[in-house]
């Protein structure tokens, strides 16, 4: 009897390298079949204007799950757990779709799976010395209302911010409130699947006198009831967020711009009110009045009939990859 030599007591003999390359080929074209798969399927709930576009957002959020997917490739392709590789595949699917079913669910309203709660604290926002002409807004990861109010019972206070999460900040500089930014520049924040929703805000302003209103917000719900205020002027940059505007009728003509992209913006303005819309893209959603724009580079509402020179909404869209909608009404 003729004893097995050392390499044949190892186990199986290793497969042919021709198998190998096969099985890696393979592996390769699933990973990359289940991308395209998943960013078709949210591409198309994004055009067809079922999903936020700032859903993008929260999935970029998830790149450590394609290294974890690279990680178990190269671990276990050439073993005889290469089945084990599938898995990264089925992490991503699965995390695209919790992130998926939770904007859906935030969008109609049902509290998103990943919200955390926390301890809600209050603190005054004050400005001595001269009124506020412009407030300047920044906000990002989580959900900001803001709303007019009657202001607050200390020398200077004009208001409140309620909140959940970080401390926000605010400062006053001559005519200038800022909330959330420092100075003129963005901050720049780095964003984590953790993180996202824990922050919520809820400011009550008061601002006599009219006013110029500029907004940053990234990756974030938001809620601004602006009726309140005598808009000279708007500025909003959204990126990957879920924006809702109510405006108050019109003093003269308020020129508004919407900046940025991958977002949700709706507009609300009171019943007979003249507002022109125009769009420097064609690569957005924009509903006017229930009615699709199609490819309409200006629309213009039927109370601007007969009312040249009449005060208006002068909205001027630079949005890609979004979708805008303006409706008349009150309330929400």
């Amino acid at each position: 009897m003729t004893q097995g030599s050392p390499d044949d007591r190892k186990g199986d003999p290793a497969p042919h390298p021709w198998v190998a390359q096969v099985r890696n080929t393979t592996y390769k074209r699933i990973a990359t079949g289940t991308w395209f798969v998943c960013a078709g399927t949210i591409l198309l709930l994004n055009t067809l204007d079922r999903l936020s576009w700032g859903v993008w957002i929260d999935l970029l959020r998830l790149w450590p799950l394609l290294l974890i997917s690279l990680g178990l490739r190269w671990t276990f392709v050439r073993t005889p757990l290469h089945p084990l590789v599938l898995l990264g595949p089925l992490l991503v699917v699965g995390g695209a779709g919790l992130v998926v079913w939770g904007s859906l669910s935030h969008r109609t309203g049902a509290p998103m799976f990943w919200s955390r709660g926390g301890a809600e604290r209050t603190v005054a926002i004050s400005c001595q010395g001269g009124g506020v002409s412009r407030l300047d807004l920044g906000f990002d990861a989580g959900r900001v209302n803001l709303t007019s109010s009657g202001g607050g019972g200390e020398e200077g206070s004009i208001g409140s911010i309620r909140y959940v999460g970080d401390e926000p900040s605010r400062s006053c500089s001559g005519s200038t409130l800022r909330l959330g930014r420092q100075g003129g520049s963005d901050r720049v924040r780095l964003f984590s699947p953790f993180n996202l929703g824990a922050r919520k805000w809820d400011a009550r302003v008061a601002i006599r006198g009219p006013l110029s209103f500029d907004a940053h917000i990234a990756g974030a719900a938001a809620d601004l009831d602006l009726t309140g205020y005598d808009l000279q002027d708007l500025s909003l940059s959204a990126a990957g967020s879920d924006v809702a505007m109510r405006l108050g009728a019109p003093s003269g003509k308020v020129g508004i711009d919407l900046m940025g992209g991958l977002s949700s913006i709706r507009i609300l303005v009171p019943e007979g009110t003249c507002y022109s819309l125009t769009r420097r893209r064609r690569s957005n959603i924009v509903t006017v009045e229930g009615k699709r724009a199609g490819r309409a580079r200006q629309v213009t509402s039927p109370a601007c009939s007969g009312t040249k020179g009449a005060p208006r909404y002068a909205i001027d869209v630079d949005l890609p990859l979004a979708s805008v909608r303006v409706e008349t009404g009150e309330g929400r």
